[in-house]
C-alpha cells in the first residue's frame, strides 16, 4: 500500500484450470509495519468454494442456537441480518441486545462467539441465514465455569453427546 493505514487489502487467486482470477474470501484492515500470520500459524486463505451457508430454524417466541461458521464480521447486525425485525432480543450467559427498528441491534452483546450459544425471541417463523468458512473445533477453546454454562456446537456434524463432551470428562455435573 501506499498509505499509512485505513485501507483494506484484498487478495485474489488465478485458477489456471478455469483460466479466471477468484476473489478470496479473506480481507486485512491495512496497518502500517503490520505482520499477520508466521510460521507457526500461517495466515490461511480461502476460496468462496470454501464457504458454507447454515441456515437456522426459528420458531415464534424464544430460539436456542450457536454458531459452527465464522466470517470477518461477526457483528449482530451481519450475522442477524436475514432476519431483521423478526428477532427483537438476543442474549448470552451475559450480554444481551435488543432489535431497534432504523438503528440495529444495541446493547452489551455486540459480536457472535462460535464458543457461546444464544438465546433469542422471534416474532414469527423465519430462518437464520448466514455465510462463512466452517470452523475447526479444535481452534475454538471453550472454557466452563461452574454453574451452568451456555456453550457453542462448534462440529459441522451431529456427534453423539458422550463423544462432543468427551473432553470434559468429570467435570461437569447434572
Amino acid at each position: 500500500s501506499n498509505e499509512v493505514e485505513g485501507e483494506v487489502l484484498t487478495f485474489k487467486f488465478y485458477d489456471s484450470d478455469a483460466d479466471e482470477v477468484v476473489d478470496l474470501v479473506e480481507s486485512i484492515d491495512w496497518e502500517l509495519n503490520m505482520v499477520v500470520g508466521d510460521l507457526i500459524d500461517p495466515f490461511m486463505l480461502h476460496t468462496p468454494s470454501d464457504e458454507v451457508t447454515i441456515d437456522i430454524q426459528l420458531q415464534t417466541g424464544w430460539n436456542w442456537f450457536s454458531f459452527n461458521v465464522s466470517n470477518s464480521d461477526m457483528s449482530l447486525n451481519n450475522v442477524l441480518s436475514s432476519v431483521d425485525g423478526n428477532m427483537d432480543y438476543i442474549k448470552s450467559l451475559d450480554a444481551y441486545a435488543e432489535y431497534i427498528d432504523s438503528f440495529g441491534w444495541f446493547g452489551t452483546l455486540g459480536l457472535i462467539n462460535n464458543a457461546e450459544m444464544y438465546k433469542a425471541t422471534a416474532l414469527s417463523t423465519d430462518v437464520i441465514e448466514f455465510t462463512g468458512l466452517p470452523v475447526e473445533p479444535n481452534d475454538i477453546p471453550i472454557g466452563l465455569n461452574v454453574g451452568w454454562n451456555w456453550i457453542g456446537y462448534t462440529p459441522q456434524n451431529s456427534l453423539d453427546i458422550n463423544v462432543a463432551l468427551s473432553s470434559i470428562d468429570d467435570a461437569a455435573g447434572y
